[in-house]
């Protein structure tokens, strides 16, 4: 059983004190997964202030966390490895490992893109340094590549969906369109122009400020406001389709929302850039558009929207692919083989 320790950027607290049985994605489940592969993640959630006395800072500055990397490298001496979510939480490993005599290789988990200058800086010294980097996609593996040298090949290993709470259900034969979300890629305005130009009732759940023409005001529900797990669950299963509308990108935006769909047993609807092309194949699991183009996006909608067949062998073959590539078991099984191999080969 190989241990490894995980620093995450984010506060994990909030995520475990949220996982009710029932009413979100059981990360509980997603441990014991992986251990009966022979992994056992140990969490070294980010601290709290004054141990952390950026804490309250944005998210590069606060995942940093100098206390907990001694922690670990006074600490964990004798792990398997030691996985890094995003490139912060192992600067300050790689700067003192040295000094420590510390032997545990460094896995680097997902690679911001790049762009802000404080944050590149981040990344040029931890991707080349790092002893494995693990991504999500094939696109974001060519942008390691095009901009680091690494020390061993990058992982792709996917990422991953609960099956058992995003259960299937069936189609509902007058449901609306949904698209989820909140990242930067997000394309809302395109697709609030589709269903406008073949009047098809929205919902959109999001944070972002999108703009909605006062004449289809009537037709779109935007949900601004957190919800649990399982009211989430409830808005896929109330769903016709799902739209995943995005702009090109090199982070692995839409992976959730889409595998979430997909799970339930939804037709998906997304733009042909990053996370679509990685996780759908055109026409068999889903429909592919070209990203920011309206008419393409509403042709796909209303044919959806008309076509029962098509959308309920569309949703039953995007369950299909979820429980061959993205369920718990499939994808923890290829994150376990990439840790145990890089433990062998040391």
């Amino acid at each position: 059983m190989l241990r490894v320790p995980v620093l995450t950027n984010t506060d994990m607290r909030i995520r475990i004190a949220d996982g009710v049985i029932g009413n979100s994605q059981n990360i509980h489940r997603e441990n014991e997964v992986i251990k009966s592969f022979g992994v056992n993640k140990v969490l070294y959630d980010r601290n709290k202030f004054p141990k952390n006395p950026l804490e309250h800072r944005h998210i590069l500055f606060a995942g940093l966390d100098p206390y907990r990397a001694l922690v670990i490298l006074l600490k964990e001496r004798s792990a398997d490895a030691i996985l890094c979510v995003f490139e912060n939480t192992a600067l300050f490993l790689l700067l003192f490992r040295h000094l420590f005599f510390f032997k545990p290789p460094i896995v680097l988990l997902e690679v911001s893109p790049r762009g802000w200058r404080l944050r590149d800086m981040v990344l040029d010294y931890v991707v080349p340094r790092v002893d494995l980097v693990i991504v999500l996609t094939n696109d974001q593996k060519k942008v390691v590549e095009r901009n680091w040298k690494t020390k061993r090949p990058v992982k792709v290993v996917d990422w991953y969906v609960d099956e058992e709470f995003f259960k299937v259900t069936e189609l509902p034969l007058d449901g609306y369109v949904l698209s989820v979300g909140e990242d930067v890629s997000r394309d809302f305005e395109t697709l609030v122009a589709a269903c406008a130009k073949i009047n098809a009732r929205l919902v959109l759940k999001t944070r972002k400020d999108v703009k909605i023409p006062d004449e289809f005001r009537d037709k779109v529900l935007v949900i601004d406001k957190k919800i649990s797990g399982k009211e989430l669950f409830e808005l896929y299963k109330a769903a016709r389709v799902v739209v995943v509308p995005l702009t090109p990108t090199e982070n692995p935006g839409g992976i959730s929302s889409i595998l979430e769909a997909m799970s339930v047993g939804r037709p998906v609807v997304a733009s042909a850039t990053g996370v679509p092309l990685h996780v759908l194949t055109d026409r068999l699991d889903g429909v592919i558009v070209p990203p920011c183009d309206v008419e393409s996006l509403a042709a796909a909608l209303q044919e959806l929207l008309t076509d029962d067949a098509l959308a309920t062998r569309l949703g039953k073959a995007a369950r299909k692919t979820v429980e061959a590539r993205f369920a718990f078991p499939a994808r923890q099984r290829k994150f376990a083989d990439a840790l145990h191999e890089l433990v062998e080969d040391r």
